[in-house]
């Protein structure tokens, strides 16, 4: 975390944005703040400290007072879009993103923590008292706006996930949106990635497995009916895409929310306007068609995740064809196992 300092009252930090949450250690009882700005948090493509956003060094707060606090921000709407990963979510966000209009945070660690302390103590048999506290609390703070009429949308990362029908529990002061993919398209780009995404895909198997009905179970058969690391790889990935999925199968049921609220990862790659205009009338976020065409147009050759780098569809296309000449086999078992094992999945391949 780095060099910390105490600083002031909870109440004196939730008045000013600025002090933008940045971790929470649950069981220390502290949470933790940086100084940032608007600007610093919506060029970030991630919020999560993996890139700069802050303007000063950490400073911690005690928790139970910052949860006391909280109220006082009052009752307002919760805006998420949800995702599983290399589904085009930070595209999506960038979309929305327009300043003085629509602020998105891609991915604040804070509920990633929460996520966290929520998993460890399922597997390890201890409840999660006091976790709605501490997610009002999180989704209070995090929604406070910069400036009148500048609402703030909170992208959630694959962790947070396990969370997400409480997250919009009050469904009537909540707006979400949620980015679905099929299992081979998540398989093809979790092994577009490399090791690093196929360990990152089979870490979200493990922690959404918590809250799913044989979750360990079938962890085991992924493993076991592997064999190879590869095979066990593309096994953890359809799982990982299947939980996450099924997750927010469970989380639309609160608000009855339908359609309207799905948008499909083959839809943000191909028609990424499309996208982002169904994205923020669901969000009902006043952003204007010009306002996406100008994002759509100004990203449309850089990658979403590193804006200084080109990108290509093509190439992009072009590296997934290759992987996929290599990996039929492997592909093509893992998604039969996933279908015998968990039911099929429309729109795979």
């Amino acid at each position: 975390m780095g060099r910390m300092t105490n600083i002031g009252e909870p109440a004196g930090l939730l008045a000013d944005p600025a002090n933008f949450l940045h971790a929470i250690d649950v069981e220390g009882g502290h949470a933790y703040f940086v100084r940032t700005n608007a600007e610093l948090l919506r060029t970030a493509s991630f919020v999560d400290g993996r890139v700069p956003m802050a303007t000063s060094e950490p400073f911690e707060t005690p928790l139970p007072e910052l949860i006391a606090a909280a109220p006082d921000l009052g009752v307002a709407t919760d805006r998420f879009v949800f995702n599983c990963s290399f589904c085009g979510s930070t595209l999506l966000g960038r979309l929305l993103d327009v300043p003085g209009r629509s602020l998105v945070l891609k991915e604040p660690r804070a509920l990633t923590d929460i996520a966290a302390w929520k998993s460890l103590n399922t597997r390890d048999g201890v409840p999660s008292k006091g976790l709605r506290p501490l997610l009002d609390m999180a989704k209070a703070v995090l929604r406070r706006p910069f400036q009148p009429g500048e609402p703030v949308t909170v992208k959630v990362a694959s962790q947070g996930n396990l969370m997400a029908d409480q997250l919009v529990e009050d469904a009537a002061h909540a707006k979400p949106v949620f980015i679905t993919i099929s299992r081979f398209n998540f398989l093809r780009a979790v092994f577009r990635g490399g090791a690093d995404r196929m360990n990152y895909a089979a870490r979200i198997a493990w922690h959404m497995a918590t809250e799913v009905p044989n979750g360990d179970a079938m962890l085991q058969e992924a493993s076991r009916m592997g064999g190879d690391p590869l095979r066990k790889a593309a096994n953890m990935a359809v799982l990982a895409s299947s939980f996450q999925i099924n997750r927010f199968e469970r989380a639309t049921k609160v608000g009855h929310w339908g359609k309207n609220h799905l948008i499909d990862y083959e839809t943000i790659a191909k028609s990424p306007h499309e996208a982002a205009a169904k994205a923020a009338r669901a969000l009902d976020i006043p952003i204007s068609d010009a306002d996406i065409e100008r994002n759509v147009e100004r990203l449309a050759n850089v990658s979403a995740k590193q804006p200084n780098e080109a990108f290509s569809s093509d190439q992009q296309q072009a590296v997934d064809n290759q992987l996929y000449a290599e990996h039929r086999q492997v592909f093509d078992d893992a998604l039969k196992w996933a279908d015998r094992t968990l039911g099929p999945q429309d729109g795979d391949a």
